[in-house]
């Protein structure tokens, strides 16, 4: 499950399984918690610039307040993302602000075999979107767990 999760997590791995949605993704700022929160790996704030699906609609950018942990016996793995604001990351011109209200993936092993890879995305794009595009997008965004599942398959399958 390791292996797996240190893929799916890496940013730089992202447009491996995120090719038609993201555009840019950067953090902002990385903050360790030191114990402060339990369970917490780490505290950062992510910038993910996404891809516009028509010229006709701006691109959307979020920003988000990211945790990643593990449970104590490492049997299960999560990140958990919401949007925030800092005025040090202003929405660039001709870019909407989307709104991430809560973002999660989670890895839990439940053999030597086998893990469950969960995934929920619930998001406001803000703005004028029309309803069979945003369908379009989401399934795009779940087909992402899908291609995960499918690289853990063939990288490590014995």
């Amino acid at each position: 499950m390791g292996q797996i999760w240190d893929y799916a997590a890496d940013d730089s791995t992202r447009f491996d399984w995120d090719k038609s949605n993201t555009k840019e993704i950067r953090v902002v700022q990385s903050m360790k918690p030191d114990g402060a929160v339990p369970g917490a790996d780490g505290i950062d704030l992510v910038y993910i610039r996404f891809k516009s699906p028509s010229p006709f609609l701006s691109a959307r950018d979020t920003l988000m307040l990211r945790l990643c942990g593990s449970t104590n016996d490492d049997e299960c793995r999560y990140a958990v993302l919401t949007s925030v604001t800092d005025e040090t990351v202003p929405v660039p011109k001709g870019i909407v602000r989307g709104l991430v209200v809560r973002s999660a993936l989670m890895f839990k092993k439940i053999s030597e075999e086998r893990t469950i890879i969960s995934y929920i995305f619930m998001t406001d794009p803000v703005g004028s979107v029309p309803y069979s595009l945003a369908r379009v997008m989401l399934g795009n965004q779940a087909e992402c767990v899908g291609t995960i599942g499918r690289f853990a398959v063939k990288k490590y399958k014995n």
